[in-house]
């Protein structure tokens, strides 16, 4: 069939909802082949009525001009309820045991990045489904008060809704150092505010890298193009192999270009400077766009 029907639910552990994404993949059981993808920025429940979507239709990409899947989706904070232990009676002719003083906890940590499968908290694991941001999860979860729906949207647009110093617009970036494997690992988010000069020409942008100082060949990456966008998402990942000692001299030029001018191509750029940022942990930062540095 091309309209199947799953009515299937799942839960995902989120460490931060303004930046992780939820990836679906739509893949022919028979022949293995893809037939669609969407990526979905978590951020945007945070701006949604009660924290939730209920059943939106949402564009499927590298797929049909009418491909959608149809998506309801709900988010809520956890807390901890704390064990309630109970006093064992003044009266010393009651012989009634006392409750445990605790309750035995586990501990499991997982870390992902990039596109990572992220297992169901049923047990249940669909490889269709991946939160694509690092998490850490622990047993049991620290307590977080429910903090006001209007707090979360307001700390939400001051992070996306700004077009940045230079009003070239902003790119979201998470950098992480690898030491077991010597790579520094790169994650291209998003995109956010490129500015429209002309409302008949909007940018078809996508985002390139190199290393800093020698910008050679070998160091150059690129993302793909998304058309006609100024909010663009990508969630790429991107690695360099480079020892511990050399990163720290190093810098990160990241470009954003469009295919759809007739004049300078690049929309915006900034140098990030790696011995800046605690690469031992993974550390995702808005960055503003600037004018280009000439070589």
């Amino acid at each position: 069939t091309d309209c199947p029907v799953f009515e299937r639910g799942f839960t995902f552990l989120v460490n931060n909802p303004e930046t992780d994404t939820l990836h679906i993949r739509v893949v022919d059981q028979k022949s293995t082949a893809e037939l669609g993808r969407l990526s979905f920025n978590l951020s945007q429940l945070l701006e949604a009525d009660k924290l939730e979507l209920d059943d939106q239709p949402l564009a499927l990409t590298k797929s049909g001009p009418d491909s959608k899947v149809l998506l309801s989706m709900k988010l809520k904070i956890l807390k901890h309820i704390p064990v309630v232990q109970s006093q064992p009676s003044l009266d010393r002719s009651d012989s009634v045991d006392p409750a445990p003083s605790s309750v035995p906890s586990k501990e499991s940590t997982a870390f992902k990045t990039g596109l990572s499968t992220s297992p169901a908290v049923d047990g249940e694991t669909d490889p269709l489904l991946s939160v694509s941001d690092p998490m850490v999860v622990s047993t049991p979860p620290t307590l977080v008060e429910s903090a006001p729906t209007s707090g979360l949207h307001q700390r939400t647009a001051s992070t996306t809704l700004s077009s940045g110093e230079a009003g070239l617009g902003r790119i979201q970036l998470t950098f992480r150092y690898s030491v077991q494997r010597q790579r520094l690992i790169i994650v291209i988010h998003k995109i956010a505010n490129l500015p429209l000069k002309d409302p008949s020409s909007i940018p078809d942008p996508y985002v390139k890298l190199y290393l800093l100082p020698e910008r050679s060949k070998e160091t150059k990456r690129k993302t793909e193009t998304v058309k006609d966008n100024c909010n663009p998402t990508y969630d790429e990942t991107f690695e360099y192999l480079i020892s511990l000692a050399e990163l720290h001299s190093r810098q990160l030029e990241v470009t954003v270009l469009t295919q759809k001018t007739w004049k300078s191509p690049v929309m915006g750029q900034v140098i990030v400077n790696l011995s800046d940022l605690d690469l031992s942990k993974a550390t995702t930062q808005w960055f503003d766009l600037k004018p280009e540095v000439e070589a």
